[in-house]
């Protein structure tokens, strides 16, 4: 008899808590998936950074010898261009470029084409004028 009592309490408690996900705000799964997620973390602690794998982080040493924040993209490029050139396989950034790049080369580029058209000069031809198509753009 204890025993069906036990089964039916955890049947109910089941249905109950099905009932309650499927009818209740997702928050409320999510935020019990994430709690269970972070105890798991903590319980495990921390993994070590397998060997192949680099992490370059712009940190202030990098703002001393590079210069403040934003730095340019032409920078940001010289550096994926190096990471890439040293054999790495996935380089994936985390860096909002929420402004326009006032710092660049391009903005020359783009300032010597408005004077060059202001002037009423001709187009060029060949790699030229497929540059001058890329700096409008």
């Amino acid at each position: 008899m204890l025993r069906l009592l036990v089964r039916l309490s955890l049947v109910c408690l089941a249905i109950t808590l099905g009932l309650l996900c499927v009818f209740k705000p997702p928050t409320l799964v999510d935020q019990i998936e994430l709690r269970i997620l972070d105890w798991h973390a903590r319980l495990r602690g921390h993994l070590p950074v397998p060997q192949n794998i680099s992490i370059v982080a712009i940190d202030e040493k990098s703002l001393e010898l590079v210069g403040r924040w934003p730095w340019p993209r032409t920078r940001t490029a010289e550096i994926i261009q190096r990471l890439a050139e040293g054999g790495a396989k996935v380089i994936a950034l985390d860096i909002l470029m929420n402004e326009p790049d006032e710092n660049s080369r391009l903005v020359l580029a783009r300032t010597l084409a408005d004077r060059y058209r202001a002037l009423g000069l001709p187009r060029a031809s060949g790699p030229a004028a497929e540059f001058g198509r890329l700096i409008e753009g």
